[in-house]
Parts: C-alpha cells; sequence; structure tokens
C-alpha cells in the first residue's frame, strides 16, 4: 500500500503547538498533491494525545489508517511518501519559528473551525490559563512561584481559570474565540490564540530569557499583546525554562478590566 510519512523528531514529547504547526501542516502539503483516499496509512511521530485523536478527527482521517511510530518501528509498503518540516527550510528552528508561514494559521482555522459554531455566550469572557496540568517535566522547570498570588488577584477581577486538557478540542477553540481578556504562563497553550478573534487583550507571564513565539503568533492575528517579563529565580539555563515571580502590582496595571 501508500504510506504518508509525518515523522519529525521528538517523537515521544510533541507538546500540542509542535503537533499543531509542525506535524499537521505536513498534511496539508499532502492535500496539495493528492487525495486522502489514495493513502493506505499515515505515519505519525505518536499518537498518545488526546488532542491528537481530536485533531486527526476534524481533519478527516479515518482511525483506521492511524499508525504510531512508537508502536511501529518497522513497515513495509509499496510507495512511501514524506512531507519535509512546513517552514523549517533554512535549518535555523528558532529564527524562522517567529516567521510561521500565514497559509498555516489559515488553514488550521479553516479546518477547525468549519462547520462549527463558534459564537457560544456560555464560554467566558475572561481566562486565565492554568498551567497545572503539564508534563510534570516541563512543570518542574517552568512555573509561577506566587501562582496562588496571581489567581486570586485574577478572580477579584472576574477571571475564570481555565485547564484546557479538561476541554475537548473543540471547546478549546470557542474559549479562545470567545474569551476576550487572556492571561498565562508562556507555553503552548498560547498556540489557539490563532483562533482568538482580531483585538482580543493577551498578556503573557514569562521568563525574560523566554523567545516571542507566542508574541509572533499574537501579532500576525492582530491581537493586542502585552507580557510581563521577569528575571527567573531558578533555571534560567534554558531559555523556555523558569521559575519566576510575578509582581502583583504590576499585574494589577495590566490587567484589561
Amino acid at each position: 500500500g501508500t504510506l504518508f510519512s509525518l515523522l519529525t523528531g521528538g517523537a515521544g514529547n510533541f507538546n500540542y503547538w509542535h503537533w499543531l504547526f509542525d506535524v499537521l501542516p505536513r498534511i496539508k502539503i499532502l492535500q496539495n498533491i493528492t487525495q486522502f483516499e489514495k493513502i493506505d496509512y499515515f505515519l505519525f511521530p505518536n499518537l498518545n494525545k488526546k488532542f491528537q485523536k481530536e485533531s486527526l478527527d476534524l481533519i478527516g482521517i479515518p482511525e483506521k489508517k492511524r499508525l504510531s511510530s512508537l508502536n511501529n518501528r518497522h513497515i513495509e509498503c509499496n510507495k512511501i511518501i514524506i512531507a519535509d518540516h512546513p517552514y523549517v527550510i533554512k535549518n535555523n528552528a528558532s529564527e524562522e519559528l517567529l516567521n510561521l508561514p500565514q497559509w498555516i494559521i489559515n488553514w488550521l482555522k479553516e479546518t477547525f473551525t468549519k462547520n462549527l459554531n463558534l459564537e457560544d455566550a456560555n464560554f467566558p469572557k475572561n481566562i486565565y490559563i492554568d498551567r497545572s496540568d503539564a508534563d510534570p517535566n516541563i512543570k518542574i522547570l517552568r512555573k509561577i512561584i506566587n501562582e496562588d498570588e496571581v489567581k486570586l488577584k485574577l478572580k477579584e477581577k472576574n477571571y475564570n481559570m481555565i485547564t484546557l486538557s479538561k476541554y475537548p478540542l473543540i471547546d478549546q477553540i470557542k474559549l479562545f474565540y470567545n474569551a476576550k481578556n487572556i492571561v498565562g504562563l508562556h507555553g503552548a497553550g498560547f498556540a489557539n490564540i490563532i483562533f482568538s478573534k482580531p483585538d482580543t487583550s493577551m498578556l503573557e507571564l514569562k521568563s525574560s530569557s523566554a523567545g516571542k513565539a507566542c508574541e509572533n503568533l499574537a501579532l500576525r492575528g492582530n491581537i493586542n499583546y502585552n507580557c510581563i517579563s521577569v528575571k527567573p529565580e531558578k533555571f534560567s539555563h534554558d531559555n523556555q525554562m523558569g521559575h519566576i515571580r510575578i509582581n502583583i502590582d504590576e499585574l494589577e496595571k495590566k490587567i484589561f478590566i
């Protein structure tokens, strides 16, 4: 049969951001050259996460055609189609991540929101992304030291604490679409900002050494972006990690209420 390979590096530890902007756009590349019906199997880095199954359901890839490289280490087929990385073409991932191609954002929005009634008054207007569901290996390295104080202040301003993994992917999309104000610690959950309306306000809490991936993604969607950038008190050696302490007075000044 015919196999389409979406393999990338780091197969065992793919977060939502990488899945959304690295793996899935390869499917769009395939759509440009052939039809799904002509593909017998799709080989993915892994299929362990709920968001992986839900996103593939939305795209329309049958479950019986999905293979995980973690479970299928050796495969024999008559024909294999391989898609290269969708945007890292100059071998500088850190730099090219800041200029994510617009076609990826457009395709994800069109594919995931097709036939969805996004307007829903039941979803909160002010949300805080609670990362208590983060991978333990990440959570121990990246956190807000005084998060209880941060949450208390936000609750005073009528913010809802949202743990994204508790919501189906469709509801995560609706959460970001219907929110007017979004606050959260730097992380993959902000990938959903592509589903937000223009002029939504976003406040990113982050280590001063963290990159601008979330900021650039927000600006691409005409989001009102702001941040509180703090020098880490611990684990500052990695630009994505660090234990940070948020100044509550500064938080109150930058909350959008």
